[in-house]
């Protein structure tokens, strides 16, 4: 099973409140980045973006990369869709140079 699979079953017992609907996924080693959308508390629509490092028998969310905070919320799909590409390459250059994550928990 891939990790994106064993991230669709995780994700089943464990959506996101306020933004339950996967909208992209992409994997950089064993974390998953996650764009998905749901409904603020105004009825808006609302985007997170969101990186879940694979652990050996669960998922944690990535709190930082480098000290810098990894998941936004956004009104704009454009803007989440944006973030979510730049994560992706963070995530990237962060593998090549063995960079910090650190996962909440």
């Amino acid at each position: 099973m891939t990790i994106k699979e064993e991230f669709m079953r995780w994700h089943k017992s464990h959506p996101n409140f306020m933004t339950p609907y996967i909208k992209e996924l992409d994997v950089v080693d064993d974390i998953v980045i996650e764009l998905s959308k749901g409904e603020g508390f105004d009825y808006k629509p609302l985007y997170g973006v969101s990186a879940i490092k694979k652990t050996i028998d669960n998922f944690k969310v990535v709190d930082k990369i480098n000290n810098i905070d990894s998941n936004k919320p956004f009104q704009d799909l454009d803007k989440a869709q944006y973030y979510f590409k730049k994560l992706k390459v963070r995530l990237e250059e962060c593998k090549k140079n063995k960079c910090e994550i650190k996962t909440y928990g």
